[in-house]
């Protein structure tokens, strides 16, 4: 039986079929008591008084129950409706690993990333004595994070209980009676021989699959095939796959796995899948020989490509052969899949510089954590990183990783298993992990804690004060002794604090100086703007040994002030270079509510997010960024001339996000012309006169202003974090004091009125993740949940009747059905999907669109937003550093 669109199954409203599983129909269905999304399956009327085919499916739900794993996807409940008996599952996002090799086979750094999760979810299974039994690439989903998830466990079935015939299936994935013996079941394609006899299984029968699904994740062909089941069978039984049919530069190890996987006797083959797991991670990368400047060579290669994704690795082994006084430079690219523009999350490098971690998103999914190992292929996500807000850093012994998300501190080991929480925060500015389990942190409101790695209270070890913000926090060896930057009205400081008396020691005073390391070479190093900058000191005396020296130029510095850097202890640098991470070239456009594109002239800019049309619509004001010199301005677009002109001129600083005045005459905007901090100014639109500061005290960004030009709505955060959001107002024809709206320990921002200035939409991450709000205004009476699976960048229609917001790359519309005497929406509709910028800028949250008066979205096309971004490496950095600063006693 086929179940249409909007039967109720109880509490489950049914959306669409999605395919067939091992023994029933799936659909996505709508959970409307919980308000989510899920995956149903339905066991066929027919088999409901077959007593072997329903305890089978009650014992599939067991299976699954049992099963709570990332790595597998998650069991809500068995639910009966209407006669009908169905799996409640989780509906996992994403294209499966089949419809991934339709397009062919895939690179094998990703082959290895694919392959390491199946097997880290196959492991979990097994270790509860739990067989798949019919594990192929249409049951592995690949999420837009990344991330692996297995299903369909309905063939699965516990160690021990495989007498022949003691089970029936009808099964849509397959089933072959065996001549008497017993019953198979599986995909002829990717059973075992044992499987294929009728034989009892164990776990290596999930080994062999594993071993088809590598195979053709390598290849784009099936290890074994044919016109019949019949034939595939005969070939699974007697025939060896056609090893020429690997691709040449398949690695010697790889071939080792697969023929271990395939072997036609068990006993053979591996026996755990943790087996071929640790052999797959360990396996070596390819090499080759490469030149130095002078007459030697290096041992080994230290830079390769691997297809169109990398550009460069490390073969780890031999670094610490190279030549003393010669830095080696590398690039390491990461691919335009992985959206790592603008970073709130700056890429770290492990202690011993043998790992970099870096924060990215694939698709419309949330920011989580990659791991690249120098001595390895590619960058695996780091499962359970997911919301990831601030840079990670390590233990000192690289074992362990700490990050922040969601409001909590969390650490996991790096070779993989649970996050762990060690405190909860409203907002973290940097952390330092300590060789005697002291961990430092930096909090959005400018203060310093400290608490031990096994986790619990913290402890206030630096206060925060009105003018005295401190973050990045830096441990000494020995743990006594802390460095941090601090923020002054003059700029930012680097000082030194005891841990034990709380004594401070400012070393570099005013600028923009920020995130100090201390390398073994006798420097601490920190960024000042796009420059490096090394302090020769005496770790001893807590004392400069000499002046600070600039090192390396064009690091790239985020519109937060946020240094894109890091130095293992040995003098091992990663930067992100100002041409990497930037604002891509892009273009104004139109796009009408079915998603046509039509240019609005052809300049290609770096134009900074929030683009505003004028009231009358003839003009467009937007930010354009000059990344060189880390600073951004104010233009017009004349819209029927299609010409630019320039309206600020603020050289050094970012002026963005502009807003007109209801007659057109005046520009809002924000900026840090006076200073680090971001404050409203406004100027007038004709460019002449000098921008007036509107506000003054904490960092604001500008996000609305009201019809009539008197009310201004702002995000108040410190710029510390950039977390720990809230929404504020003040009127800009009174002398009041700026007041907030939202204060509450989530994240609140992007607040916009509507155009009767009677609501405020917002976003908040409340739920766990970012949904749009409506409250009313300025009583903030009722509040209207509006999106209902995730939502950010708010936005009313000019006639109130509509507001829209974006998920991903997902425009969306809700329509607005009475707004007297409350507010009253539907549900919201799809209007188009498209690769259009984002409205996040260095961690800023904002509206990356407006809307014409004739319903067309003005939007920001970026041009080649698919390449790819790029790190650098320097090894032996820590000799050059000692040429150009010298350490005198």
């Amino acid at each position: 039986m086929t179940l249409s669109s909007g039967r109720r199954l109880g509490a489950y409203e049914v959306v669409e079929s999605i395919g067939a599983g091992g023994m029933g129909e799936v659909y996505h269905a709508r959970d409307t008591k919980l308000g989510r999304d899920v995956a149903i399956k339905v066991l066929p009327e027919s088999f409901a008084s077959d007593d072997a085919r329903l305890a089978r499916f009650e014992r599939e739900a067991r299976l699954l129950a049992s099963l709570n794993h990332p790595r597998i996807a998650t069991l809500h409940g068995f639910e009966e409706h209407d006669s009908l008996r169905f799996l409640v599952m989780e509906l996992v996002p994403g294209e499966t690993l089949a419809e991934r090799l339709r397009r062919g086979p895939m690179p094998l750094d990703e082959v290895l990333a694919v392959a390491s999760q199946i097997a880290d979810g196959l492991q979990a299974a097994h270790e509860k004595n739990i067989v798949h039994r019919d594990l192929k690439p249409a049951n592995v989903k690949m999420t837009p994070e990344g991330n692996i998830k297995l299903l369909d466990f309905g063939l699965g079935k516990t160690f021990g209980d495989d007498r022949p015939g003691s089970e029936v299936s009808e099964s849509p994935t397959a089933m072959y009676a065996a001549t008497g013996v017993g019953l198979i079941l599986g995909t002829a394609s990717y059973m075992s021989p044992e499987q294929a006899r009728g034989k009892a299984v164990d776990a290596r029968t999930d080994v062999w699959a594993f071993g088809c699904v590598l195979w053709e994740a390598l290849t784009g062909r099936k290890t074994f095939d044919g016109d019949t089941a019949t034939d595939i069978i005969a070939a699974v039984v007697k025939l060896e796959p056609d090893w020429n049919a690997l691709p040449a530069d398949t690695p010697a190890s790889v071939r080792k796995v697969l023929k271990r996987c395939l072997q036609k006797d068990p006993v053979q083959r591996f026996h755990s899948i943790a087996d071929a797991r640790l052999e797959l991670e360990e396996a070596p990368t390819v090499v080759t020989t490469a030149p130095m400047a002078t007459a030697t060579r290096l041992p080994l290669a230290l830079a390769f490509v691997a297809g169109a994704l990398l550009t460069a690795v490390v073969w780890w082994g031999t670094r610490r052969a190279l030549p003393p006084a010669e830095p080696v430079r590398l690039t390491l690219s990461i691919p335009g899949s992985d959206a790592v523009r603008y970073p709130q999350v700056a890429p770290v490098i492990s202690p011993d510089g043998r790992h970099v971690v870096y924060a990215a998103s694939r698709g419309p999914a949330r920011p989580q954590l990659f791991l690249r190992s120098l001595d390895r292929f590619g960058a695996t996500p780091i499962p359970g990183t997911e919301g990831v807000d601030a840079s990670p850093f390590f233990s000192p012994d690289a074992e362990w990783l700490a990050f922040f998300a969601d409001g909590r501190l969390m650490k996991l080991p790096l070779a993989g298993g649970v996050p762990v929480t060690l405190t909860q925060i409203p907002g973290f500015a940097g952390g330092a992990w300590g060789d005697d389990g002291t961990i430092v942190l930096g909090t959005s409101e400018g203060s310093l804690l400290r608490l031990p790695d096994s986790g619990g209270a913290t402890e206030l070890l630096l206060d925060a004060g009105p003018d005295d913000l401190k973050s990045s926090p830096f441990l000494l060896r020995g743990s006594r002794e802390v460095l941090f930057s601090s923020y002054a009205e003059t700029g930012r400081n680097i000082e030194v604090a005891r841990l034990d008396t709380g004594e401070r020691r400012t070393l570099v005073k005013g600028g923009i100086s920020i995130n100090p390391h201390y390398v073994d070479t006798g420097h601490i190093v920190y960024q000042a703007r796009t420059s490096l900058v090394a302090l020769p000191f005496d770790v001893g005396r807590l004392e400069a040994l000499g002046p600070a020296v600039p090192v390396l130029d064009g690091i790239r510095l985020t519109g937060l002030d946020r240094g894109q850097f890091s130095v293992s202890r040995d003098g091992t640098l990663l930067t992100v270079p100002l041409t990497s991470l930037s604002l891509p070239n892009g273009r104004l456009v139109w796009v009408d509510r079915e998603g046509k594109v039509e240019p609005l002239g052809d300049d290609r800019r770096a134009f900074v997010p929030h683009p505003r049309l004028s009231p009358d619509g003839r003009r467009v004001a937007v930010g354009i960024g000059d990344f060189s010199g880390g600073a951004s301005d104010v233009w017009l677009l004349d819209v029927g001339r299609e010409s630019l002109s320039r309206i600020t001129f603020d050289e050094g600083a970012f002026s963005l996000r502009p807003f007109w005045s209801r007659d057109g005459a005046t520009l809002f905007f924000s900026s840090n012309r006076n200073g680090p901090l971001f404050h409203l100014f406004s100027q007038n639109a004709d460019g002449s006169g000098e921008p007036a500061m509107l506000d003054e005290g904490p960092y604001r960004i500008l996000t609305s202003v009201s019809s009539d030009g008197n009310v201004a709505i702002f995000r108040q955060q410190s710029d510390i974090a950039g977390v720990n959001r809230n929404v504020g107002m003040f009127r800009l024809d009174e002398d009041d004091e700026p007041v907030l709206l939202l204060d509450s320990p989530y994240n609140e921002h992007s607040g916009t009125l509507s155009p009767d200035d009677r609501f405020l939409a917002y976003v908040s991450d409340e739920s766990g993740r970012e949904e749009i709000y409506v409250r009313g205004f300025p009583d903030l009476g009722q509040r209207t949940p509006i999106s209902t699976d995730g939502g950010t960048e708010p936005l009313w229609s000019r006639d109130g009747k509509e507001l829209f917001y974006r998920n991903g790359d997902r425009m969306m519309a809700v329509p607005v059905l009475s707004s007297s005497p409350t507010l009253d929406v539907g549900r919201p509709v799809l209007l188009f999907q498209g690769r259009f910028q984002s409205g996040d800028f260095g961690g800023n949250p904002g509206t990356n669109y407006d809307v014409a008066p004739d319903g067309r979205f003005l939007m920001i096309q970026e041009e080649g937003a698919s390449a790819e971004t790029s790190f650098q490496i320097v090894l032996n950095w820590g000799e050059e550093l000692k040429r150009l600063a010298p350490v005198r006693p």
